[in-house]
């Protein structure tokens, strides 16, 4: 597994280094199999950007102001606590699931799903892959991935993150201050933030959210995948 981590507890280190951590894995992940584990090599990417984010929130709760400004109801300490929730959140909930697809393929996971440890969404989405892989067919592959992220954005991080606290995420979709404002896309070469495609949108709202990654962000990280030589430099970078 990932040094400090314990199954269940979460990590034994500060939010920055789990973030650390948690792009490490990701991007490991990808580079153990760059044709299958999309969805990881996306989350690497995504993972960096969020560590970004808390440290920018790091830095403002060892200021002298108490909150954003003009946003009174979110400190630097509970913007830090939401993102690394958010992180730790969707990498509890679907790391394991990579380990046990790499260790034990579709069968695995099978098992899982008899269990009631895998819901049948996330399952579904992981034989979609099983069936590209084994057939060579990254359409599926791809496919496959595509269902993974949209799973984690509706069922991990919109109940846990989003819902617990719309009117903050909705404010901080449109303050005028610019690492806020413009949420960016974490894809390297990809220039569209948030804000530029879905002008006076809400990031808190799984519509707006998705149709942002699944137009714009997800379009980006498949061309960029396409090309191994820059992608598999750009997310072995995340690994040190």
């Amino acid at each position: 597994m990932i040094a400090g981590y314990v199954p269940g507890k979460g990590f034994t280190t500060t939010t920055l280094q789990m973030n650390q951590r948690i792009t490490q894995a990701y991007a490991q992940m990808y580079l153990s199999n760059p044709q299958v584990f999309k969805w990881a090599g996306m989350a690497a990417f995504a993972s960096k950007e969020v560590g970004m984010g808390e440290r920018q929130a790091e830095a403002l709760a060892g200021s002298d102001l108490p909150w954003i400004p003009g946003l009174t109801d979110i400190s630097g300490t509970k913007l830090e606590a939401e993102l690394a929730q958010g992180n730790l959140g969707v990498f509890s909930d679907i790391y394991w699931q990579h380990l046990a697809y790499q260790d034990g393929g579709i069968g695995a996971l099978k098992q899982a799903l008899d269990a009631h440890e895998l819901d049948r969404t996330a399952f579904d989405a992981w034989q979609t892959i099983d069936r590209g892989q084994s057939t060579g067919n990254q359409d599926l592959v791809w496919q496959g991935n595509a269902s993974l992220l949209r799973y984690e954005q509706q069922n991990v991080l919109q109940p846990s993150i989003y819902d617990s606290d719309r009117s903050t995420w909705q404010k901080m979709s449109s303050w005028p201050i610019s690492w806020v404002q413009h949420i960016e896309s974490p894809i390297p070469g990809d220039n569209m933030s948030f804000n530029n495609y879905k002008g006076g949108g809400d990031i808190g709202n799984f519509d707006d959210r998705w149709r942002w990654i699944s137009e714009s962000m997800l379009p980006a990280w498949k061309r960029l995948d396409s090309n191994p030589q820059q992608a598999v430099p750009a997310i072995e970078a995340l690994t040190k």
